[in-house]
């Protein structure tokens, strides 16, 4: 891991493939044209939730196909450009990755300057930095759900960066989900 304020500052070497999701803001175009100019190709993924579907490299996949798509890049280096691709996207490919055997992936994540942190009274709410407009519903990942209607007792890792609403939205989804399980 590293950290610094400017690209000059960082090492790395080059990659021969970059993975980057859709750019919505300076930040995160900034991101996308550095993996890009370090990169032999530099290719967009996208997830769809309602379709299940992964739009990488111009290719629409079913979620479960995204190891084949990457089967030629198993033994080259690649970067996952994270400002810009989502959890689910980071997941597939990570996943389909490892699957493979490929051990050359490097994820690559440019933090603003400063977090929007609005002023709260709670210790506990001190952290919620309001990442996001507003916090979706969850929607399942292909190959990555749990039947949560089973009897037998299972465990739930939620991942929730620094938006505690989240858990919340979770728990009231998932009545069944006690504290503690």
């Amino acid at each position: 891991m590293q950290e610094a304020d400017s690209e000059a500052e960082l090492s790395y070497g080059r990659w021969s493939i970059a993975i980057v999701g859709r750019v919505v803001d300076d930040r995160g175009r900034a991101a996308a044209d550095f993996v890009g100019r370090q990169s032999d190709e530099a290719i967009t993924a996208a997830y769809d939730a309602e379709e299940f579907q992964l739009e990488i490299g111009g290719q629409r996949l079913n979620a479960d196909d995204v190891q084949e798509y990457l089967e030629p890049h198993k033994q080259r280096s690649v970067v996952l450009e994270a400002t810009t691709l989502g959890f689910v996207e980071i997941f597939l490919i990570c996943r389909a990755m490892r699957k493979l055997g490929g051990q050359f992936v490097t994820l690559l994540y440019v933090e603003p300057r400063r977090y929007a942190n609005p002023r709260r009274s709670h210790l506990l709410e001190r952290r919620d930095f309001e990442l996001s407009e507003e916090v979706p519903g969850y929607k399942a990942i292909p190959g990555a759900t749990l039947m949560m209607t089973d009897r037998r007792p299972v465990r739930a890792v939620f991942f929730l960066g620094y938006e505690g609403e989240r858990l919340a939205l979770a728990l009231e989804g998932y009545q069944m989900i006690r504290p503690g399980d």
